[in-house]
């Protein structure tokens, strides 16, 4: 049962990690969690045609919820790179 128990600790622990990363990409803190990738991924897939040097609406991580900050689809696309870097270094894929 003990090593059961460790396993689960390990699990929830590696689970927190993506849970509570912050990517900082363009001088901006993005929330990195796996939710917030599908989100930063949707986003992106959804400006394919456009200049990276466009400007969108985003809501931080360090704002308060439902506040919009101007953004670049640049700093939008750093940032997932970071958040998925981050998943593949805590799952060590």
């Amino acid at each position: 049962k003990a090593a059961s128990e460790a396993l689960q600790e390990f699990k929830a622990g590696r689970q927190a990690l993506i849970d509570n990363h912050v990517a900082t990409a363009g001088g901006f803190s993005f929330d990195a969690d796996e939710i917030s990738i599908s989100r930063m991924a949707n986003k992106i897939l959804s400006m394919l045609d456009e200049d990276n040097a466009e400007v969108l609406k985003w809501s931080l991580a360090d704002t308060a919820t439902g506040v919009m900050t101007d953004i670049t689809l640049a700093d939008l696309k750093l940032a997932h790179q970071l958040a998925v870097l981050n998943v593949s270094n805590v799952w060590g894929v």
